[in-house]
């Protein structure tokens, strides 16, 4: 596995989390490393991530898509998100869109069907949420020359620690939900899944049924650290 590869791309994080235009995708790559290890070297088995990671198309490449370009049958292009790649399947005259099926086929993330049925319906947005909660402090509150600050930009007013705690609080019941969904999914299909499954199925009772916090992604307990949550 190459140093920083991940299947969530940080320039892909808006699209499956709540993000707005000025997010730094950027800061968001570290994040996405130590989510998707934790994720899978816990729940579903780092063998499995690392089938992903290889089984995964490479669009990077892939040239935008301009209105008013006739294409070929061949050529490959991207839709604006970067996240959706497609091949013309017959020559265009330049007036066609990419929602035109007769003209465009949408290529799919992963070369194994059953790889990309999971990551579309559940894995993709598991992961965003698992990032943006990871990130919400991180990003929110800062340490600067006085000790922790708030930024506060020009267009938005910072979130108060409160906030935050809502909005992790809700992206971890959501995240709790795909996962428990995508585990069912592939227990579903054991054949489809079959190094992850085994892994599964050995940790569910230890770290799904015993718990209301399926594999470590939600506190238990709200913890003091010193300070009253405004």
């Amino acid at each position: 596995m190459q140093a920083m590869q991940t299947l969530l791309k940080a320039s892909w994080l808006r699209s499956y989390a709540p993000a707005s235009a000025g997010f730094d995708a950027g800061a968001a790559c570290t994040f996405i490393v130590q989510e998707e290890e934790h994720l899978f070297r816990k729940c579903l088995g780092w063998e499995f991530y690392l089938e992903l990671l290889a089984n995964q198309n490479d669009y990077s490449t892939l040239r935008l898509f301009r209105a008013n370009t006739a294409y070929v049958v061949g050529d490959r292009v991207v839709d604006s998100s970067g996240i959706v790649a497609y091949e013309c399947i017959q020559n265009t005259t330049g007036t066609q869109t990419l929602a035109n099926e007769a003209y465009f086929t949408v290529l799919p993330i992963f070369a194994n069907p059953a790889y990309d049925f999971i990551w579309n319906r559940y894995l993709a947005s598991l992961i965003a949420k698992r990032v943006s909660m990871s990130m919400a402090v991180n990003v929110s509150i800062q340490l600067g020359a006085h000790g922790a600050v708030r930024p506060k930009g020009d267009l938005f007013e910072a979130a108060t620690t409160k906030e935050i705690e809502a909005f992790k609080s809700g992206s971890a019941t959501d995240a709790d939900k795909i996962l428990e969904l995508l585990q069912a999914y592939m227990l579903d299909h054991p054949d489809d899944f079959a190094t992850s499954a085994v892994v599964i199925r050995s940790r569910e009772n230890k770290l799904c049924k015993s718990s209301k916090d399926p594999c470590g992604m939600v506190g238990k307990t709200r913890k003091n650290l010193g300070f009253l949550l405004p």
